[in-house]
């Protein structure tokens, strides 16, 4: 139950009695035992949580998104940096402003501050945080935090009290607070002064936000940044468009495919912290203007620092290390919402087919397999594998409609070049061709099982007369010197098949009778036909295709190899 008392600075004070037995004149009452102990316990959970020394950003984004606001309040955050420091902490370089629009501190709040391991926040209520210790990790950079608001304004210190034995958890209340930071009184406010050598850093942390941060947060809207003397940087996310999703950075536009599924937890899964939790969401964002600039791209709600290995973002409620930086892989809790993310990618998936706009880069996120973390998310790979290579999810040369992935087949630029809408051969009506503009993404589509035509496949449709003869010369010599280039196509696999337009309109091949290239000996050769007529049949290249032969030796010499067409 919360305790109320008359004023903010009373419940300080009332703290630093009860709970660091401090007296109003900042005496000790009693001394405390553990006090040395309890010191270099904080100390080493401030400093050593995190690898990343800026990692403290995160954690007061965190916190944004776990406040309490008022119902018609759109929450924000601004991040404001100060080459000086308004709160004349000794050695100060710069400070680091934090204001966020929440409904304030309550007393409850203010005590789980006072404490290690305290939190007001719990999974039951969906928030993001659960170790309460997060706020800690601003000491990396500031050894006087100060926090207003709702009527509290105090400050922690990093050396400890010299009554107490201990820094990090007593508060002292700030009885002077200047004007810029008395301005924003209707918010919280964070103060952070920073250690020499600090201010480039956590600038340049700032100034590389990406609007990926509060993807998958449910209540900040807005984020901003304001770097002294330069232009502010903010982020407005607009979700209103589900599944695509928004996010304005001065006048560029940032979007996603967010698809977010709630998953109910099996009966037989029990972890003890998330008790009476009876369902998750799971989420999958498809980058839709550009590559992911997160390197991690795991999120528990916000960025970990595991990558996947996919071309994607994912998101679920996962079990993370204390540091709140990796996850931990052991844990089935964590291995069961792994394996709610294929469902939620397939939906994904197949929900972006639907966009003629984006239909065609969807594949694109088919993910490979990788050498992730452990390889903790290949199963993952294999699930989505699995269930789309037995949907009709492949986007077809000659019609709209999607086919099996077994049901199609890739094919080489130079026999793609021999294809036209207008009349496609029965064979590729049957196992059709992938739409030209997914042939790039060959990978993705082979891990699916769509497979390369074969040669049996392409002697099928040179089967088909009816396509040959609705070609012109010029599409003659491009089917030649697509053969020219296969090792298959074998004068024995080839010689019987009609693939030579003669001079009378026919096409034909050297088997049925002799073909000649057209030339200064046309005549002598029609005499000699007229001689041995009842024996044999010469037939003439078309004129056409021998014109455009000129200069072009390769298929030349080609066709007099394979086919013995002579002059």
């Amino acid at each position: 139950m919360e305790t109320y008392f008359r004023t903010p600075e009373e419940h300080i004070a009332s703290i630093r009695q009860e709970k660091f037995s401090l007296a109003p004149d900042g005496s000790l009452i009693a001394p405390n035992t553990l006090s040395d102990d309890l010191q270099r316990a904080i100390s080493r959970l401030s400093q050593g949580l995190y690898s990343r020394e800026t990692h403290f950003i995160l954690e007061l984004i965190q916190n944004a998104e776990d406040n309490r606001y008022e119902e018609n309040e759109k929450p924000d955050l601004t991040f404001t940096l100060f080459s000086r420091d308004p709160t004349g902490t000794p050695k100060a370089e710069g400070a680091l402003l934090v204001i966020n629009n929440e409904a304030g501190f309550r007393s409850e709040d203010v005590k789980a501050l006072c404490a290690i391991g305290q939190t007001t926040k719990t999974k039951r209520e969906g928030y993001v945080g659960e170790k309460g210790i997060g706020f800690k990790s601003v000491f990396v950079v500031s050894s006087q935090p100060h926090i207003l608001s709702a009527g509290y304004q105090f400050r922690f210190q990093e050396e400890p009290d010299p009554q107490a034995e201990l820094g990090y958890i007593v508060p002292y209340w700030v009885s002077e607070v200047s004007p810029e930071i008395k301005k924003h009184g209707n918010k919280t406010c964070i103060v952070l002064p920073l250690k020499a050598g600090k201010l480039e850093g956590v600038a340049k942390e700032l100034e590389t936000i990406a609007p990926e941060t509060v993807l998958f947060l449910s209540k900040l809207q807005g984020l901003t940044v304001q770097i002294e003397d330069q232009e502010p940087i903010e982020v407005i996310r607009d979700d209103t468009r589900r599944p695509l999703v928004q996010f304005v950075t001065g006048d560029q536009y940032v979007e996603f495919w967010v698809v977010e599924q709630e998953v109910h937890i099996p009966p037989d899964l029990h972890e003890e912290k998330r008790e009476d939790i009876t369902t998750r969401k799971v989420s999958v964002a498809l980058p839709l203007t550009a590559k992911v600039s997160f390197k991690e791209r795991v999120f528990a709600f916000l960025p970990t620092r595991v990558n996947s290995d996919f071309p994607f973002l994912i998101n679920a409620d996962f079990i993370l290390s204390t540091s709140r930086e990796t996850i931990q892989f052991d844990r089935p809790w964590n291995r069961w919402l792994r394996d709610c993310i294929a469902p939620a990618f397939i939906e994904a998936f197949e929900s972006l087919l639907d966009e003629p706009k984006h239909r065609a880069r969807a594949y694109s996120y088919i993910p490979l397999a990788g050498d992730d973390q452990e390889g903790f998310f290949q199963p993952t790979v294999e699930a989505i594998h699995n269930e789309l290579s037995d949907r009709a999810v492949i986007w077809a040369f000659g019609g709209e409609t999607l086919v099996k992935p077994r049901e199609a087949r890739l094919a080489p630029l130079k026999f793609r070049k021999l294809l036209s809408y207008a009349h496609i051969p029965t064979q590729l009506q049957n196992t059709p061709l992938v739409h030209p503009q997914i042939q790039t993404y060959g990978k993705q589509l082979k891990a699916i099982g769509v497979e390369d035509m074969s040669p049996e496949e392409v002697i099928e449709c040179l089967k088909d007369e009816s396509w040959l003869e609705s070609q012109d010369p010029q599409w003659f010599i491009a089917l030649h010197e697509y053969l020219n280039e296969q090792s298959w196509a074998t004068e024995e696999r080839l010689r019987e098949l009609r693939l030579l337009p003669l001079q009378d309109g026919r096409i034909s091949n050297t088997v049925e009778q002799p073909v000649y290239f057209p030339g200064e000996d046309v005549q002598e050769i029609r005499q000699l036909q007229a001689q041995v007529s009842s024996v044999l049949t010469i037939a003439f290249l078309n004129p056409k295709l021998y014109a455009l032969l000129d200069g072009n030796q390769g298929v030349t010499q080609w066709l007099v190899d394979n086919y013995s067409i002579t002059n």
